[in-house]
């Protein structure tokens, strides 16, 4: 029985140098991958059903809700798959590995699964210039969490005419700018783009706004979702406008559908200011679900933004249901939801306030809402299968998509 003692214990520490060295292969295999590699077990494709080179499924698409979803949106599932390994940035030259090259290779090729894959202590990606994705298309942060960091003068991403996209996964900020210089967001749409579900982000300290979607007339109908993410640390968040109503009245649109549906679902926002979001023109957001802390914001020059919450104008419709606001700042009584009347020489006809409705939210101490033409305003034409709020849940918005509810090892 003795001598039986010493070769127990020999298995057991063998077996724990086996799982520690186990362990230490995973973490490696997800800090660096080298461009063209494929392994059995790919802890940065967590979730993912990879075969011949494709994506043909990600287990967290089934998180998409919303007009996203509703008009199709796929992004670069059954579409080759391209990693990021490589931090650095060039405009001109873009290296193999690097974000840029694998958005070019993917534009080429019609579409993409852009995953990335970096080393432990590359985590951050600069911009040379500004990035333009192309149609068919998703940006996967994978097991990295990437931070994108953006010190150009324009937009991080410029996304003009594309069509079925999905960016989840990653951070974004932008950096050296002065208040009397703001020009550009991190994330700019327009031009005719659709189907684009924005999902597990997380945006502080942009240019001008965070997220700013624009529709024009004749360039097709614009469809998206933006959900799961947190915003932070920025004055103007969300302009969403459908471009200029015309005719008798702003909300008159026979046989015209709306430039722009958006729903923007389940979001943190904290320490923002304003456009929250900020709906004009030909559009509707259904802004659901989502918590809202919002004051006044100083600048660099010493000077301090305008706050309110959600702002509807020039005929835009926003549906607010189950939201929470609360405001830091209890001296001013600031606007959770408002509707506002302005005038415009191009459209003198127009009635040129918006519509906006209320439902059951969640309004705190010194905050006002205001409820304006609420007959213009109608349900989504969807149901949502989460109907859990952003406080109200397990997992906190922002840009962790491995692991929580959504993805598990």
């Amino acid at each position: 029985m003795a001598s039986t003692v010493p070769v127990l214990r020999d298995l057991r520490f063998a077996v724990s140098g086996f799982a520690i060295l186990l362990g230490l292969a995973v973490i490696a295999a997800c800090a660096s991958v080298p461009p063209g590699t494929s392994r059995a077990v790919e802890r940065c494709e967590i979730g993912l059903t990879i075969a011949d080179g494709r994506v043909t499924a990600a287990r967290y698409m089934a998180a998409m809700e919303g007009f996203a979803r509703q008009a199709g949106t796929t992004g670069g599932v059954g579409q080759r798959l391209w990693r990021v390994t490589n931090a650095k940035d060039d405009r001109r030259s873009p290296p193999e590995g690097s974000l840029r090259h694998a958005i070019a290779g993917a534009r080429a090729a019609g579409g993409g699964y852009i995953l990335f894959d970096l080393p432990a202590d590359e985590r951050e990606l600069v911009l040379a210039a500004p990035l333009r994705p192309g149609s068919n298309v998703t940006l996967d942060g994978g097991c990295s969490q990437p931070r994108i960091i953006d010190p150009s003068a324009g937009s991080a991403f410029y996304l003009a005419g594309v069509a079925n996209l999905v960016l989840t996964g990653f951070a974004i900020t932008q950096t050296g700018f002065e208040d009397l210089e703001e020009s550009g967001d991190c994330v700019t749409v327009r031009g005719g783009a659709d189907r684009i579900w924005f999902a597990f982000m997380a945006l502080s300290a942009c240019r001008d706004g965070m997220i700013d979607i624009t529709g024009s007339e004749g360039r097709g109908q614009g469809r998206f979702t933006i959900s799961d993410s947190r915003f932070s640390e920025h004055d103007k968040v969300m302009l969403i406008d459908g471009g200029g109503a015309s005719g008798e009245s702003c909300f008159a649109l026979p046989d015209k559908p709306l430039q722009v549906q958006l729903s923007v679902l389940r979001n943190s926002f904290t320490e923002v200011a304003q456009r929250i979001p900020r709906v004009s023109g030909s559009a509707y957001v259904h802004f659901y679900g989502n918590d809202v802390a919002f004051a006044p914001r100083q600048r660099a020059s010493g000077a301090w933004s305008g706050a309110y919450g959600s702002l509807v104008t020039q005929g835009g419709r926003l549906l607010v249901e189950r939201n929470r606001y609360r405001s830091p700042d209890s001296a001013r009584r600031y606007r959770a939801t408002a509707s506002q009347a302005l005038e415009r020489a191009d459209a003198p006809g127009c009635a040129a306030d918006g519509a906006l409705r209320g439902v059951a939210n969640d309004v705190g101490e010194g905050l006002s809402v205001q409820d304006m033409r609420v007959e213009e305003v109608p349900s989504p034409t969807y149901t949502l299968a989460e109907s859990a709020t952003a406080w109200g849940r397990e997992r906190a918005p922002g840009h962790a998509l491995r692991g929580g509810p959504f993805i598990q090892p």
